[in-house]
């Protein structure tokens, strides 16, 4: 009897400890989520819209995420620079590349847009710290939940807004556009 009594408190105890792991390993998951990179470690840019319709596309995404509107400014021929000075989420960076395709109330006919950002080191899960990434919508996407993204050593990376974090992927499917925007 004494034997079950102390297994009982053993499990008790396991059980105590193993749920302090889960709740501090998801409470850092989401504080990771919630800190922002700074506004000078990402780089949006942005081709296929003109400046109004660009700050329209940006208004609605920032409603759409309670953000505050960012700064949008030509860098040249045609090529936008998108800039929250607050910085952004890494979720929301993804999203923004990804949103700067597929803006909701916008007519994409005609359109050849193209998006993409380059983000310092050590924001992004699965992507290994020390490795800045030009984050991208992918060539002939089908799937519009997803972006992909290159390392500084050309490895290619697939974020799924369904997942946590980015996997590797052996297709990069970077579309010509997105190293003309940093040209």
């Amino acid at each position: 009897m004494e034997f079950v009594g102390y297994a009982f408190i053993a499990i008790f105890i396991g059980a105590l400890l193993l749920g302090r792991h889960f709740k501090a390993t998801r409470e850092a998951r989401e504080a990771a989520e919630l800190a922002k990179v700074p506004s000078r470690a990402v780089e949006l840019r942005v081709s296929g819209w003109t400046a109004s319709e660009l700050r329209d596309v940006f208004r609605r995404f920032s409603e759409l995420y309670g953000l505050p509107e960012p700064r949008v400014s030509e860098t040249a021929n045609g090529v936008f620079s998108v800039k929250w000075t607050d910085g952004l989420a890494p979720s929301h960076i993804l999203f923004a590349v990804n949103y700067a395709h597929y803006p909701e109330g916008h007519n994409l006919d005609g359109r050849r847009i193209c998006a993409a950002a380059k983000v310092s080191a050590g924001h992004f899960d699965g992507i290994p710290a020390g490795r800045p990434v030009t984050i991208y919508v992918p060539e002939d996407d089908d799937r519009f939940d997803c972006v992909h993204a290159v390392d500084d050593r050309d490895t290619a990376y697939l974020g799924d807004f369904g997942q946590s974090g980015f996997v590797q992927t052996d297709r990069a499917r970077m579309r010509p556009c997105v190293q003309a925007l940093f040209g």
